[in-house]
């Protein structure tokens, strides 16, 4: 017989005969034992606000909203956690961490203080967060993914709003002063 963990995995909305979860929609794995999750991803939208120094290359993030849909929170404190935790990494991967190869493809960011420009680190930008809160149809307490998205989302959204800024259309990250004031030199050669 199965334990109740086995049962749950391959039904996934029924721990033991006759004892449903929720919804039957949820899919169980597949024969190669895998299960499409992407009914429980959660929704995320970004946008900020930076101030870019024309003299020093500086980017600033003035002001970042995030905004989740991760249907029913169970827990709120930990989920703006993850939220912060998200969001400081995507600070990281947007403004100051680089992982650098060389020509031959060996890696030259072999640790973390290696990843790091060396440009002082400012505080955390401000980070507004907000819910929009529609619960997952295929979850039993429709619940959705959270946390994660900031780590993608953020160096993304600045990149944008720097492009925006300076009016360029290729960026490349991390967005360190130096790489921004080259920027800001080429842009400044093509107008008259």
């Amino acid at each position: 017989m199965a334990s109740d963990g086995a049962a749950a995995r391959r039904r996934p909305r029924r721990l033991r005969d006759g004892v449903l979860l929720g919804s039957t929609s949820c899919q169980a794995p597949d024969e190669n034992d895998k299960v499409d999750s992407s009914a429980v991803y959660g929704f995320i939208a970004d946008v900020c606000y930076v101030e870019v120094d024309a003299d020093t290359g500086q980017v600033r993030v003035d002001s970042y909203v995030t905004v989740h849909d991760c249907g029913t929170i169970l827990n709120p404190l930990l989920v703006d956690g993850q939220i912060q935790g998200g969001f400081a990494h995507g600070i990281g991967g947007a403004l100051f961490e680089e992982m650098a190869y060389g020509d031959d493809g060996t890696l030259l960011a072999g640790t973390l203080a290696d990843t790091i420009s060396s440009q002082p680190r400012p505080k955390m930008p401000p980070l507004q967060i907000a819910h929009e809160n529609v619960p997952s149809p295929f979850t039993p307490l429709g619940a959705k993914g959270v946390g994660e998205g900031n780590a993608m989302s953020v160096p993304v959204v600045i990149a944008n709003a720097v492009a925006d800024a300076l009016g360029v259309d290729d960026i490349t990250l991390p967005l360190t002063p130096g790489r921004v004031w080259t920027m800001l030199q080429a842009r400044t050669e093509v107008r008259p």
